[in-house]
């Protein structure tokens, strides 16, 4: 079955978009506001705030890690057992509730 066709909305063969044409032709809706924007306009007016900004972020140990993990990524936590070795888990399948056994203690 086909998938229906909305007017207006331009897809190449592999169904994306092509460069330069967006998924909502209108755009944003005006007086949107992005929040990064705001943000680097008050640090590009007040170099001292963003400075006073760093220096606090600093100096709180959650929000340095929190900070760092953010740009850098967090650590790789690999899922294993007691010994190391890779955790398995068996799914098992009762089919419906009839079938599912008691619940034990």
């Amino acid at each position: 079955m086909d998938e229906p066709v909305r007017p207006g909305i331009i897809r190449d063969e592999k169904g994306r978009f092509p460069k330069g044409v967006s998924g909502n032709p209108a755009g944003k809706p005006p007086g949107t506001i992005s929040i990064m924007s705001k943000i680097k306009q008050i640090w590009a007016e007040n170099p001292e705030q963003f400075e006073k900004w760093v220096k606090d972020a600093m100096e709180d140990k959650m929000l340095r890690r929190e900070l760092i993990q953010q740009v850098d990524g967090k650590p790789v936590q690999p899922i294993a057992n007691a010994d190391g070795q890779p955790f398995v888990m068996q799914i098992v399948n009762y089919g419906n509730n009839n079938d599912t056994p008691p619940v034990q203690s």
